[in-house]
């Protein structure tokens, strides 16, 4: 699994194409989006052009669905099976939740949220997420990510500084609630990622660690490959990803390439595999020929 967290401000739909690249060149199963601007209508439209390629799931502000808020998740169909997605929104526009079959009969939920500018507004934010979670009944998630607007430790701003005691409080509780922990950051304790970059009103030039994958407790050793860097989506956010195997899934080599099955159907391409067969086997014939050799020469 990769998750992505980041804005896409998805009122331009040419941004979508940049999307669904990114998730097949990057080889993402699972992308997370905040601040998608998303429409009811919109949506469908995007679903119905961009359907043979993903699944996009989208949690709206019931209030300004073009213009405000808006999270959403969007599945590589090449990837991951999509039959049984489930979304359930949390908090309209904010906080959406995914569960899915992940592989053979597990199952792994994700939540993904898009918390409030305003300080003051995020320990009800963090509150509320707790609440309808235990109200739902819904499994403890595997994964929670996206731009929580506030860092928990001082190291993940620069210049360095404290953000709001209440805020880091409530999204605190709400990972002992959840038990999930900042993966990332207990392993490199020390080191610095920063994935916003903004101008202050004095002209001064500040970095923060705003967007973070929270893992539950027990995943560290599956998860590997972290990485931030600047995606080819407009936004002004980096791309945060990271790669999980649960303990259950195979050892995969490199696989092999293999024909479209619908080129069995190609009149023209099957009568030239026909014709070379034919030549094939009368070379095959003789005696001293290598036979090995004919056959790889055959099929390349």
């Amino acid at each position: 699994m990769d998750g992505q967290f980041t804005r896409i401000n998805g009122t331009r739909t040419s941004k979508w194409p940049e999307v669904i690249n990114t998730i097949r060149s990057k080889r993402i199963g699972i992308l997370a989006l905040q601040e998608t601007h998303l429409t009811d209508e919109s949506l469908a439209s995007l679903q119905q052009f961009h359907g043979r390629d993903a699944v996009i799931l989208n949690s709206a502000d019931p209030d300004r669905p073009s213009a405000s808020a808006g999270v959403a998740f969007v599945l590589n169909r090449q990837l991951i099976d999509t039959a049984d997605a489930k979304a359930t929104t949390i908090i309209p526009g904010r906080a959406y939740a995914l569960t899915l079959t992940w592989y053979g009969s597990e199952k792994l939920t994700m939540l993904n949220v898009y918390a409030p500018n305003q300080p003051s507004n995020q320990p009800a934010f963090w509150q509320e997420i707790v609440a309808t979670w235990t109200r739902l009944r819904l499994p403890r998630p595997d994964f929670m990510g996206g731009d929580c607007n506030h860092v928990e430790d001082q190291l993940d701003r620069a210049p360095m500084r404290y953000d709001s005691d209440n805020a880091t409080e409530a999204l605190r509780d709400l990972r002992y609630e959840l038990r999930i922990h900042d993966a990332w950051r207990n392993d490199n304790p020390t080191e610095r990622m920063f994935t916003y970059r903004y101008q202050n009103p004095r002209g001064e030039w500040c970095q923060s660690r705003l967007d973070r994958i929270y893992s539950a407790v027990g995943h560290e050793t599956n998860l590997f490959e972290w990485a931030n860097d600047r995606p080819s989506i407009t936004t002004d956010h980096d791309l945060i990803t990271v790669r999980y195997a649960p303990r259950s899934a195979p050892q995969l080599g490199k696989g092999r390439w293999t024909w479209p099955l619908r080129l069995l159907s190609d009149d023209h391409m099957m009568s030239a595999v026909v014709e070379k067969g034919l030549v094939l086997q009368e070379a095959m014939k003789h005696p001293l020929t290598n036979k090995q050799l004919l056959w790889k020469d055959y099929k390349e």
